[in-house]
């Protein structure tokens, strides 16, 4: 958090080891928390890793899952198919993956099983 955070509501995350750096938007995050939480799946949240802007990855440990959540698009959609695949998929470990280019109810997410 810097001066951009506070103008422009950006935060850069920068890797230690490589230097390489990313800027987000806080937004993008909000957004998708707002969007669990009108659907009741934000507090199964614990972790959100946003180090790959292209794919943000939450932990959802009391389901025993990960979801490869993908960027900010589609929202609504993702969160609707990562509540369906915890019903589907109840007690199996594994992923969630929602990280799919132009999602929609035809074009579906998929689980994959822990092995």
């Amino acid at each position: 958090v810097d001066d951009n955070t506070i103008n422009d509501g950006t935060v850069t995350i920068r890797d230690r080891d490589t230097m390489e750096q990313i800027t987000l938007k806080l937004e993008e995050v909000s957004k998708m928390l707002s969007e669990a939480n009108i659907d009741g799946i934000q507090d199964k949240f614990t972790v959100i890793n946003i180090s790959d802007a292209n794919n943000f990855i939450i932990e959802i440990p009391s389901e025993g899952k990960t979801v490869e959540f993908g960027d900010e698009t589609c929202i609504n959609v993702k969160i609707l198919w990562i509540i369906k695949l915890i019903l589907l998929e109840k007690g199996n470990p594994g992923t969630i993956v929602v990280n799919t280019p132009n999602i929609n109810i035809e074009k579906k997410a998929y689980f994959r099983e822990q092995v």
